[in-house]
């Protein structure tokens, strides 16, 4: 899909950290900011769809700092798990994309997996605990991939929430 059009506009869409792909409800999830353009995004859907067997919905909301700072990348407060999302809800000020997120990610009307909301705040969000990822291991169980800051900033019962249904892996990568 060639967006370098939107180079000379001066838009951006990095593929890297801002569209969280739910392949298994076939979403894509992505936090407005100077990252992750609107304009571009939509052009994206379009032409992936066209690609696409089946068509992608996409699903949009901003997220910000406790100073009103763009949180540049949904990754940094956003991720899909098998069973859950870890999202920070805090982050989303207005409250109709708040809600209408949570609604896209639990209806079992929405989704053919709902998934579970692990609600992180900012102060876990500084820590990484957004940026973590599923992965299946050897013996098909999933398993959650972290940094070990992550792991010590999750929140007890946020961390006890995650090890219930994941092998939690993390390693320090200072």
């Amino acid at each position: 899909i060639d967006l370098t059009s939107f180079i000379e506009a001066d838009v951006a869409l990095e593929g890297t950290g801002v569209l969280i792909f739910d392949s298994a409800n076939r979403k894509i999830y992505a936090n407005i900011s100077q990252r992750c353009e609107r304009e571009a995004l939509e052009h994206f859907l379009e032409k992936f769809n066209a690609k696409s067997l089946e068509p992608w919905r996409l699903v949009t909301f901003t997220s910000t700092t406790e100073s009103g700072t763009p949180i540049y990348h949904t990754n940094v407060m956003f991720s899909i798990l098998s069973s859950h999302a870890v999202v920070c809800l805090e982050s989303i000020k207005d409250e109709a994309e708040k809600a209408n997120l949570v609604e896209e990610l639990e209806s079992r009307d929405l989704n053919t997996f709902p998934r579970k909301v692990i609600d992180i705040s900012l102060e876990e969000v500084s820590k990484m605990c957004g940026n973590i990822l599923c992965v299946l291991n050897n013996l098909e169980e999933p398993c959650v991939v972290m940094p070990s800051t992550a792991y010590y900033g999750f929140k007890a019962g946020n961390r006890e929430e995650l090890e219930k249904s994941y092998k939690i892996i993390h390693s320090d990568v200072s």
